[in-house]
């Protein structure tokens, strides 16, 4: 059985609520198929006027929507087409978006309107047919980050049952059970959070991604919503025990039974090379040194220190630039140091720090990097 044909036997049995929204609205399993049913219908229609991909290349959908139910419309839309679906996050920056779509040559970009949940209107990319989902596979995930050039990993939709599947086993459902879909959609913990409920007949909550940043908004959103499945990366695993600590009359109303890492074992048939480097002890125990690159990641998002540096050196202003992740107490920081182009120097040099309050030299790079 196919990953498609699993989801339409499940959602067509399930009459309860399958996805439930933020705002408290929700789609039955049959609501839900009908949704992405219209949504294929004007996919369809778009792809036919969309540029051909390259010769070897899987048929891409892109969607630019954050968790929602109109996300997981959309990407039951692209499966019943047999589209590759790619998710965009409306968090990138618009030069990175386009970055993905002139790589992935996808048959249609899927989005949705401002103020609808998810929605953010249409994407600042050209050259692609847009599609706005209408009213109430496969996969390529990009990987978590917005800077570097773009990089994929081209998943199955075996490997997605197989992986809902493993975990229905290793942690079941039970009655009156519910998922947090809280993780972007290109991060991959986000295709466990839609497939695996929509397999197993349970409700899954999105939750919007203001709350997934906040570890305080979103432990009074797991107690709020009654979840009790949540899938998190160390970090916030960390963070969610610490606003525990200072919220406890509301932990002591959490109902989480499962508590997942990002973590797991692929085997050795097949490997990504993720540029780390580290060494196994006797006891097969990883340590992990450093890179072999000069990509960093801050809460989870891969940063290249060397596209910050090119970038900052672009400006007519700035001679040379150096880039630094700095691991303080309070979290680690990126920083940007620059020289002034001659003609600009006073008898000065400037340092910038990306993430705190500059001054007015130091903000207009910061918005020269926003902008190129």
């Amino acid at each position: 059985m196919s990953l498609l044909q699993a989801l339409d036997h499940a959602l067509a049995a399930q009459q309860a609520a399958a996805v439930l929204d933020g705002d408290g609205s929700a789609l039955s399993g049959s609501q839900l198929l009908r949704l992405a049913a219209a949504a294929a219908r004007l996919v369809q229609q778009a792809a036919s006027d969309a540029p051909c991909a390259a010769p070897g290349a899987p048929p891409v959908c892109a969607v630019f929507l954050s968790n929602s139910a109109a996300y997981v419309a959309a990407v039951l839309a692209a499966l019943r087409l047999g589209l590759v679906f790619m998710p965009l996050d409306p968090d990138w920056p618009p030069h990175r978006l386009q970055q993905l779509c002139d790589e992935a040559h996808p048959a249609a970009v899927l989005w949705a309107a401002a103020g609808c949940p998810g929605g953010h209107g249409p994407p600042a990319i050209s050259g692609w047919p847009l599609v706005q989902m209408p009213g109430m596979a496969e996969l390529l995930q990009a990987d978590a980050g917005s800077t570097g050039h773009p990089l994929g990993v081209l998943g199955t939709q075996a490997g997605v049952l197989n992986r809902c599947r493993w975990m229905e086993r290793a942690y079941p459902f039970q009655a009156g059970g519910r998922v947090a879909f809280k993780t972007a959609p290109a991060f991959v913990d986000s295709v466990w959070e839609v497939f695996g409920p929509l397999l197993a007949g349970v409700p899954l909550v999105a939750l919007p991604r203001s709350v997934g940043r906040d570890p305080a908004q979103l432990l009074r959103a797991l107690a709020d919503h009654s979840i009790t499945h949540l899938a998190a990366v160390p970090t916030l695993w960390r963070a969610l025990l610490v606003a525990m600590r200072q919220n406890s009359s509301t932990a002591t109303r959490l109902q989480l039974r499962l508590a997942v890492s990002t973590l797991w074992q692929q085997g050795s048939v097949r490997a990504f090379l993720t540029g780390d480097l580290g060494w196994l002890d006797a006891s097969s125990c990883l340590h992990l040194l450093g890179r072999r690159d000069h990509q960093v990641k801050i809460s989870g998002v891969r940063v290249d220190l060397a596209e910050v540096e090119a970038t900052l050196a672009q400006h007519p202003g700035v001679a040379a630039a150096a880039a630094k992740l700095w691991h303080l107490p309070a979290g680690p920081v990126l920083a940007a140091y620059v020289q002034l182009a001659e003609q600009q120097q006073n008898g000065s040099s400037i340092a910038g720090n990306l993430g705190s309050s500059a001054a007015p030299s130091s903000r207009e790079l910061q918005q020269w990097c926003q902008r190129v």
